[in-house]
């Protein structure tokens, strides 16, 4: 149902997304009414002339010229809506996609790691080397034969399968014992494309003596 209704949202996204680049690209050739003040004016009309509420559609000019006006306004009215409809399709689609992405997410792990005094006070690098599910190679993490609906059969239609990850983890200056911090998307491969989910380290004491 969660990878429905991201799909859901993706397409609606699509959706709103095109019907402003339409917006945009419309040209409003013309309009029903040419309209001076709250009056309608006609064909050959030499002025729209009125009180003030003429003046915003362009008091002194001739029919054609307020009508070429109240165009380029409502063309503007198109222009902005389509603007505005690009943003929200954009960021719906987007969220979509994030979504569906999250969906397929891997496991988290979570590893006790030692750091002397030493190295929790001025900070330290360590390789750290994990057992997990890292993508398949042969499907390119998809779980079919690429170019094919067929399961792959490597991993079983997975997209990911048994393996080693090594991490370079940065324990920054003045970390604490018990303190977890996280690496994001450093564990397990998501299944059939998923993002992976994240390792988080959690620092405990070295005994005095063991570096020895």
């Amino acid at each position: 149902m969660r990878k429905l209704k991201a799909i859901l949202l993706v397409t609606i996204g699509v959706i709103v997304m095109a019907a402003g680049v339409a917006a945009i690209a419309y040209k409003v050739t013309d309009i029903d009414k040419v309209m001076c003040g709250n009056s309608v004016m006609k064909p050959g009309t030499r002025k729209c002339s009125g009180d003030a509420s003429a003046a915003k559609n362009g008091v002194g000019l001739t029919y054609d010229e307020v009508k070429r006006k109240q165009m380029a306004n409502r063309e503007s009215m198109y222009t902005v809506g389509g603007v505005i409809a690009l943003l929200i399709g954009a960021g719906t689609a987007g969220f979509g996609g994030y979504r569906l992405r999250r969906g397929n997410r891997g496991e988290d792990a979570y590893i006790d790691i030692e750091l002397s005094s030493a190295e929790r006070g001025s900070g330290v690098i360590k390789s750290i080397t994990l057992n997990t599910l890292v993508g398949c190679t042969a499907c390119r993490d998809s779980g079919r034969v690429p170019g094919t609906s067929q399961r792959c059969g490597y991993c079983a239609g997975e997209g990911r399968v048994p393996g080693r990850r090594t991490v370079q983890a940065e324990f920054p200056a003045g970390v604490v014992a018990g303190q977890r911090i996280r690496f994001a998307e450093q564990a397990a491969k998501g299944p059939e494309g998923g993002v992976c989910g994240d390792l988080y380290l959690r620092v405990i004491e070295q005994p005095p003596g063991s570096y020895l």
